[in-house]
C-alpha cells in the first residue's frame, strides 16, 4: 500500500513498468491505470451538512484549503 502525495508518479509510473504489485491509499492519479482505495470527501460533507441541517442548525460553516492534491479537490 502506497499513500502518495501525488508528486511522484515518475515512480509510479516506475512501479507499474516493473509489474510491481501495489494499491494507493487515500489517493490516485487519474492518467495512470491504477488500483486505489479513496474516500468520498465530497459524499462525506453531504451526508454531515444533510445531518446537520436534520438536527435543526441553521449556520454551517466549512472551512478547507486549496489543494493540487486530486483527492482533496
Amino acid at each position: 500500500m502506497i499513500a502518495s502525495t501525488q508528486r511522484n508518479s515518475l515512480d509510479i509510473k516506475n512501479l507499474i513498468e516493473m509489474k510491481f504489485p501495489f494499491v494507493l491509499f487515500d489517493c490516485h492519479y487519474p492518467e495512470l491505470n491504477t488500483d486505489y482505495v479513496i474516500a468520498d470527501n465530497k459524499g462525506g460533507v453531504i451526508h454531515a451538512v444533510n445531518h446537520l441541517v436534520e438536527q435543526g442548525s441553521k449556520k454551517i460553516g466549512f472551512v478547507t484549503l486549496h489543494s493540487e492534491i486530486e483527492v482533496l479537490k
